[in-house]
């Protein structure tokens, strides 16, 4: 499901006139996943994550259920995203200023890979006709019903 749903993103990428794929990460004593860095979902990539010339651009996650499975994750447009370290409460200025230096290498954003600048809107129709794609389905948009609020304003009653 992970790599359909990978492929989903590239598929769309690809209508921004974004060619990237699939690129697998090389892990050495720099790599972050276990150390001060490792909160942050951007310092190591894994299978079927989409890298740009071995800088990440989209970081995502899944998590299954019995019946279900939630897939979550982030697809970098603009460069603020460096800045995250800022908004944390964790580290002195040295540190936030690695971490923002190490984002700034390790990562990159669609509007520092399009010709043009990208919208919220014109990324989300675009990865919106990639799923089509690759799933073979076509999706409606419509409101939400009066039913369909009220189910997403109750608290979940079940615990995982």
């Amino acid at each position: 499901v992970y790599e359909q749903i990978s492929r989903a993103i590239l598929a769309g990428l690809r209508y921004l006139d974004i060619r990237t794929e699939f690129e697998h990460a090389k892990k050495n004593s720099g790599d972050y996943s276990r150390g001060d860095f490792s909160s942050l979902c951007y310092a190591t990539s894994i299978r079927y994550e989409i890298n740009y010339r071995g800088k990440k651009l989209v970081g995502s996650a899944q998590r299954h259920f019995d019946a279900a499975v939630l897939q979550h994750g982030s697809i970098l447009i603009g460069p603020k995203h460096a800045d995250l370290p800022f908004y944390l409460t964790k580290g002195n200025a040295e540190w936030k200023n690695a971490v923002k230096a190490f984002m700034q290498k390790q990562t990159t954003c669609l509007n520092q890979l399009s010709p043009e600048p990208l919208s919220y809107e014109r990324v989300a129709d675009a990865l919106l006709q990639g799923f089509q794609d690759i799933f073979k389905v076509t999706f409606h948009k419509t409101e939400l019903s009066k039913q369909e609020w009220n189910l997403a304003k109750k608290p979940s009653q079940t615990k995982d």
